[in-house]
């Protein structure tokens, strides 16, 4: 007997669920956001807590509230990296 294979399948969007092209976040939400990811894949806690020094320095050499983690520009991050 031949075997039938389903087509390739599109994404249908569901009428109860908005959805969304473009959510914002903070730095601190983003990154939390991360900060999951990092533990559901196993990442251990010292690596983990590594993380954590990184953002806090990372924000003390910003200095400035970003509401918005699409206002961290590349070259800010390039100009931390340089610094560090």
């Amino acid at each position: 007997m031949k075997r039938k294979f389903i087509g390739e399948r599109g994404l249908k969007a569901s009428p109860e669920v908005p959805q969304y092209s473009h959510v914002l976040y903070s730095l601190d939400e983003a990154f939390e956001t991360l900060i999951r990811a990092k533990k559901a894949q196993g990442f251990r806690e010292g690596t983990i807590n590594g993380y954590y020094e990184v953002m806090r320095y990372f924000k003390q050499w910003l200095s400035t509230d970003i509401e918005d983690v699409t206002k961290v520009t590349a070259d800010q991050i390039r100009c931390y990296i340089n610094y560090l």
